[in-house]
């Protein structure tokens, strides 16, 4: 009878062990793919940690029991286990830049941003939603040493360590690479190709100061932009809505999947903004689809297409007393004829294929093409105005080769290879005809009808050692190519045909830097580089039609050195950067009769800076109430003043051009001092809370330095209730911009003084005071 009670017992356990499911996985952030060595998971009472490969096996006790898997830095995710999984990868959203683990593709060296040479600032996807979703500005005001801004929703200027003086609109002197692409046109300018939504975007990379070496012209930075894309084994449906103050409101839709050889993401916006000011509004739909597969061990193929149509009002700027005592008014002029952005189309497609010839020798190559069109009434007066019809069509390439052996004891890693870009714009100019004081301008006579072709080609190569202890040197160069050539097809009488081909001189730009880490979390870097940056086509366009052919490429050289890393356990992480760039031919505007504006090469700049980054991780354990609590803090320190620097303007009274040297004054439009702020707070039970602050320091309006915009500081609120219900996910939030219903002008018209003859200088564009907004998601995944 013992025996036989011992055998049951016996049989009893084999059975139960034998109904448990034995899982097997791998962590990794769900961005980069870079595994996540540590990381918990747990299952009921049963707690493991990954390996340092990320690996983990764990023995569950019933089929479709869930895991909830939790690493320092990142978003506990609980996900749901069906009994026949064998393998899985279960990919983390980072709610913490940890400088020791994120790997950065800047400067096209894929390691991490610890052992990286360079001011880069990181931004992940749950960064790029901390606010309301309209676009991704609020996400980049918080990177020290940039400034986002908007004229109207879809209608932004971007400045990287650099001053807006001579970028009216646009983003100019920034290159923006989309998934390893050059989306950027030709001469440094970025158009709507790409639109900046929080619903399309993975991450962001910006890289401060020139990176000629790697990524061709500009003296501003770069943008590296990822598209959004599936988790590790994910079959998701979502779809959110949003609405809010001033007519804003917006519905989204994505579908995601994955398995081991295939990502797919697609996504549909649709947004409406009345505005806060008049004639101010912002329309537009987007579709974006994002695929990868990998074909074969050796063989990876990423495809990415997106459209966007849409339409934007400009309000005008305004004086300061129309700005303090009505600021939601329009410019008269931009009211009765509706000025204003009134249809646009964009079109991107992009195409890439990574080749692992072997362990050491891998090939990336890609094509992109767009299509653009606009239709833009313009103009702030009867002597400044226009309508212009505008198409352009790009298309470009981008080939990298990268060889990293083994050199005795030292690692290294060889890049070479080239880019290519080519744009055509066909622009037509016309009067405006408008009998009706709010109502749509019509075409009046052609005074401007022209194409440029601009093309640029570069080619770059860089090298990267490990060098003894713990010294990572790189060196680079690139030589580019660029040329405008225009052809002039108005055929009025009297007209100066002004066709030509402006060939700048070839380039070359150089870069060094050098790194030394510091145990596992820290390390100091420096670097020294080149740069420069050509005149946008706008800037060699004259109102008058005649062509600016005098006009040369802004040169730079950048000096700059940090220190960034974690520290207490890597909680605490910072990252400081300070630097000094000289910059010559400065591009200045010149302001004529009428009120036009030309461009010349007027002098230079030294431009003194500090950057500085830091965030404390307080908590961060499921287990808790508080499961995450994170401040942080940004700072930026401008010192930029003018060197030999001459501007003119126009002297109505007397009809003649005067000179000034500005020579040692503040460089117009940059902000001394600006802090961005805030807290991130998450709960066991799915409460969060994101706050954002922001100051800006007083910053000068005119070269002369007569003139300053007051400073000002921002509260921004958002609350939600994030669950997840088996396999429904929700997230209800609401917000508050702008708390404390601070009257400021985040974008500035500069130098407008030159063109006020003898009127008040309408500098501003006054920005939304308070605002609400309130938002539901609801996303279901099939697995």
């Amino acid at each position: 009878m013992k025996a036989l009670y011992v055998l049951t017992i016996a049989l009893l356990l084999c059975s139960a062990a034998y109904t448990q499911t034995i899982i097997k996985g791998k962590i990794t952030d769900q961005q980069s793919g870079e595994v996540l060595p540590g990381a918990t998971i747990a299952n009921g009472k049963t707690v493991i940690t990954a390996s340092d490969k990320g690996e983990f096996e764990i023995r569950l006790t019933d089929d479709g029991t869930s895991l909830a898997v939790s690493y320092a830095g990142y978003e506990t995710k609980v996900i749901t286990v069906p009994a026949n999984t064998g393998f899985v990868v279960i990919g983390m959203n980072s709610s913490n830049i940890n400088l020791s683990t994120v790997v950065v593709t800047g400067y096209e060296n894929n390691r991490r941003l610890l052992e990286t040479a360079g001011a880069i600032g990181v931004l992940k996807a749950s960064q790029l939603q901390r606010g309301d979703n309209r676009d991704i500005m609020a996400a980049m005001n918080t990177v020290p040493g940039v400034k986002m801004e908007a004229y109207s929703t879809g209608n932004y200027r971007i400045a990287i360590r650099g001053s807006l003086l001579n970028n009216p609109w646009g983003i100019r002197n920034v290159r923006v690479y989309w998934n390893d692409l050059p989306l950027s046109s030709p001469d440094g300018t970025t158009q709507k190709s790409i639109d900046f939504d929080p619903a399309l975007i993975g991450s962001v990379e910006v890289l401060k100061g020139p990176s000629g070496s790697m990524y061709g012209a500009g003296n501003g930075g770069v943008l590296l932009i990822r598209n959004t894309k599936a988790g590790a084994d994910e079959n998701s449906l979502e779809t959110g809505y949003t609405a809010g103050s001033y007519g804003y409101s917006r519905f989204e839709a994505s579908y995601k999947t994955s398995g081991e050889n295939f990502n797919i993401a697609a996504n549909v916006v649709s947004q409406r903004y009345d505005g806060y000011r008049e004639n101010n509004w912002g329309n537009k739909d987007v579709i974006n689809l994002f695929s990868q597969f990998k074909t074969s061990e050796k063989r990876t193929l990423n495809l990415f297409v997106t459209h966007v149509t849409g339409s934007l009002g400009i309000a005008g700027a305004l004086n300061a007393f129309q700005a303090d005592s009505m600021p939601r008014q329009a410019g008269q002029y931009n009211k009765d004829n509706k000025t204003s952005v009134k249809k646009y189309d964009a079109t991107a497609f992009g195409v890439s294929q990574t080749y692992r010839f072997s362990s050491h020798f891998t090939n990336t190559t890609g094509v992109y093409g767009n299509f653009q069109t606009y239709d833009h009434p313009f103009g702030t007066g009867i002597y400044y105005n226009g309508y212009l019809k505008e198409s352009l069509t790009g298309y470009g390439g981008r080939t990298r080769f990268v060889y990293a052996p083994v050199l005795g004891s030292i690692s290294s890693r060889f890049s070479i290879g080239g880019e290519y870009q080519y744009q055509h714009q066909f622009g037509n100019t016309f009067t405006v005809i408008n009998d009706e004081a709010g109502s749509w301008p019509e075409t009046g006579d052609l005074y401007q009808n022209d194409i440029v072709v601009s093309k640029s080609a570069m080619l770059f190569a860089q090298a990267e050692f490990d060098l003894p202890r713990s010294f990572f040197l790189t060196l680079g160069a690139s030589y580019t190519n660029l040329s405008y050539d225009i052809l002039d097809m108005l055929k009025t009488a009297g007209h100066v045909d002004y066709s030509g081909l402006l060939q700048f001189p070839d380039k070359i730009s150089p870069r060094i830097g050098l790194v030394k880490t510091i145990g596992k979390n820290l390390a100091v870097h420096g670097s020294i580089s080149s740069g420069y940056s050509p005149p946008p086509v706008w800037e060699i366009n004259n109102y008058d039609g005649t062509l600016n052919k005098d006009i040369q490429p802004e040169g730079g050289v950048n000096y700059e050195i940090g220190f960034r890393g974690n520290m207490l356990n890597s909680k605490l992480n910072l990252d400081v950067t300070a630097y000094q760039m000289n910059l010559k031919n400065a591009i200045v505007p010149v302001a004529q009769a009428n009120g036009t504006t030309a461009y010349k090469n007027a002098g230079a700049t030294n431009q003194k800076g500090i950057e500085a980054a830091v965030s404390y991780l307080l908590l961060s354990d499921r287990e808790q109430l508080v499961s995450l609590l994170k401040p942080w803090i940004s700072y930026t320190f401008n010192d930029y003043r003018f060197r030999d620097y001459k501007t003119q303007s126009y002297d109505d009274g007397s009809s003649s051009v005067i000179t000034v040297d500005n020579s040692g004054k503040k460089v117009t439009g940059v902000v001394p001092n600006s802090v961005a702020a805030g807290v991130d707070l998450d709960t066991r039970p799915g409460i969060y809370l994101n706050t954002t602050f922001y100051y800006y320091d007083k910053v000068p309006l005119n070269d002369a330095n007569t003139y300053y915009a007051d400073a000002y500081a921002l509260l921004n609120l958002k609350i939600g209730y994030r669950k997840t219900f088996n396999r429904i996910g929700l997230d209800l939030s609401c917000g508050v911009n702008n708390v404390t219903d601070t009257q400021y002008s985040s974008l500035l018209l500069y130098n407008a003084d030159a063109t006020a003859y003898g009127a008040p200088p309408q500098f501003y564009n006054p920005s939304p005071g308070i605002n609400y907004y309130g938002g539901a998601r609801l996303k279901y995944s099939f697995k």
